[in-house]
């Protein structure tokens, strides 16, 4: 089993295209996700294609000095 340590945005993009099941008991509540669900095979292949990184080609990196 391969770790990935990812960002909380990274888990919120993952889980509004669908990959990752999770639920709320109400908005802005935190999510509930299964840890059965973190070992799927699309969640580990987003994480290992760079999917889970947002595909906005606007987004651009900074270069901090």
């Amino acid at each position: 089993m391969t770790k990935f340590l990812v960002s909380k945005m990274t888990v919120v993009r993952l889980i509004r295209d669908g990959l990752l099941p999770a639920r709320q008991a109400c908005v802005g509540a935190p999510y509930v996700i299964r840890e059965d669900d973190l070992d799927r095979p699309a969640v580990r292949r987003a994480l290992a294609n760079g999917r889970a990184v947002s595909p906005d080609l606007r987004q651009e990196s900074l270069s901090f000095q």
